[in-house]
């Protein structure tokens, strides 16, 4: 249920954008903004060359315009003669985690710009221990 409601796929539909059309297909993959070739999707490139594929980040995109970021990791199946014959894999939805590091790194950025343009001093306190604020001197705070 989370990777059809992930890809917006009919339940117990394909999840796969191989097996449709491309008109017909719920998602678009993305890597840097650029469409991915078949070949090179975690679980086809698992398979075929029957090594592992960990944390692939990807995009998918959807025909609303909606954009989500994925991390996509696979295995190869093997048959009894060692030979890749397959591949199965994971996918975990990381869009909320990167908006957040997105922010973070612009917010470090901009303390970053202003801390190198001052001339005056300035020092960061952090109260670490608990109790209510009122323990620590006006003055100090």
């Amino acid at each position: 249920p989370y990777a059809e409601r992930l890809l917006r796929a009919a339940p117990g539909g394909n999840l796969s954008t191989l097996s449709v059309p491309r008109d017909e297909a719920t998602y678009r993959v993305r890597r840097g903004g650029e469409s991915l070739p078949a070949a090179d999707l975690p679980l086809q490139r698992a398979a075929r060359t029957g090594e592992p594929v960990f944390d692939a980040l990807h995009e998918l995109e959807f025909p609303d315009g909606e954009v989500r970021s994925v991390l996509v990791s696979a295995v190869p199946l093997h048959d009894a003669g060692g030979a890749a014959r397959g591949a199965i894999g994971t996918i975990q939805d990381v869009t909320t985690l990167r908006a957040v590091q997105s922010q973070l790194a612009a917010r470090q950025l901009q303390l970053r710009t202003l801390f190198e343009a001052m001339s005056e001093g300035y020092g960061i306190v952090e109260r670490v221990a608990p109790g209510p604020a009122a323990a620590a001197p006006d003055w100090f705070l």
